[in-house]
């Protein structure tokens, strides 16, 4: 039994070392506020056939810009039966949720789209 306390205190030392290595750092820069949330663009195209040529390649370009403006990456994409949608994953879903809206409208200025705000 004389030869266990060491052992013992090793394996509680080890385990402490561990606990307050994986604390967070209160002093963290970092802004815990922010939620970062996927907002859905939805389009509705004429018809319910699969996407054009002509459709592809508007769902690219609206995807470059949001990628190329920094307002978020793009989770997935798809089209079919009538409907495109992008998900783009965003810091801020009420000022980019507008820059996307900006954007659909230059690009696509009489289509009927939504764009859905959900939280990850």
């Amino acid at each position: 039994m004389r030869h266990y306390p060491h052992i013992i205190w090793c394996v509680v030392y080890t385990f402490s070392a561990f606990c307050f290595g994986c604390t967070e750092d209160s002093s963290s820069t970092l802004n815990t506020n922010i939620v970062s949330s996927h907002l859905r663009i939805v389009i509705k195209w004429p018809g319910d056939d699969m996407a054009d040529r002509q459709e592809l390649a508007l769902r690219d370009r609206i995807g470059q810009r949001i990628v190329n403006e920094n307002i978020g990456k793009i989770v997935r994409s798809g089209t079919g039966m009538g409907w495109m949608d992008i998900v783009v994953t965003v810091e801020d879903s009420v000022s980019n949720s507008y820059r996307i809206e900006q954007i659909v409208e230059e690009l696509v200025p009489d289509s009927g789209y939504t764009i859905q705000i959900g939280n990850t």
